[in-house]
């Protein structure tokens, strides 16, 4: 069961690395920080997947396991620290909030990783039939604290991507920003799924279904960057 969700996380991880080095191309067409921006997030969001990947195929202490939990957790803090000001530059209303929110999200990082090395506690395994088939994380409450500022910066973007196709005239802006608004919900879905049910119910079939519906929205993510051209401005 482990192994079917680690290759969906390495699957994930080769995706975004794809993705990151085509929107590098693309940025050095236009030029557009906003696409520099998301090439930098998605090359942290391959090794937030890659490190994700590990548990159950190399790491099996749950010391090791809890570092790799940490490790994804602050690739993915930088990722949001690249994609939330970038997205917000894409509204001239917003556009005034991204150096905020930039801070905030810096700040937020480096308090974690100083009180991870405060309060530093071993992964928990998740057993079934005297089986460990993952873990859950050693830190619930800081753990939980910094997944749910991503799910809700995810969050916000699925909405900032469906408004722009709702009030956009241009066609390959209105599919670019569904496809983006889709892949993102799945994200926040497949995170909140893997985050934040092993606190309540999790199953093998939970940790797989969380997998797969991950790389659903990353590769939906592929496609908004070869078939549509990004928006200059919304």
């Amino acid at each position: 069961m482990t192994f079917i969700f680690n290759f969906c996380s390495l699957a994930a991880a080769v995706i975004c690395l794809i993705t990151g080095f085509r929107l590098h191309r693309s940025y050095r067409q236009t030029r557009m920080e906003a696409i520099k921006s998301y090439s930098n997030s998605f090359f942290f969001i391959s090794l937030a997947y890659f490190v994700l990947s590990l548990p159950g195929i190399i790491l099996f202490d749950a010391f090791w396991v809890q570092l790799a939990f940490v490790l994804t957790d602050t690739f993915l803090l930088t990722t949001i620290l690249f994609t939330e000001p970038a997205t917000l530059s894409l509204s001239e209303k917003l556009r005034p909030y991204k150096i905020t929110v930039f801070f905030f999200i810096l700040f937020w990082t480096l308090i974690y990783l100083l009180l991870n090395v405060i309060f530093f506690s071993k992964a928990i395994p998740l057993i079934k039939d005297d089986i460990v088939y993952y873990w859950k994380a050693g830190i619930p409450w800081l753990q939980n604290i910094t997944r749910m500022l991503l799910v809700l910066s995810v969050l916000s973007m699925t909405f900032l991507f469906f408004r722009w196709a709702r009030v956009s005239e241009e066609k390959n802006i209105i599919y670019r920003s569904l496809i983006i608004g889709l892949s993102t919900l799945l994200i926040a879905i497949s995170g909140s799924i893997f985050w934040f049910m092993p606190f309540f119910y999790f199953s093998p079939e939970l940790l797989i279904f969380s997998g797969i519906i991950g790389l659903l929205g990353y590769t939906g993510a592929v496609v908004s960057t070869i078939v549509f051209r990004f928006p200059q401005e919304v």
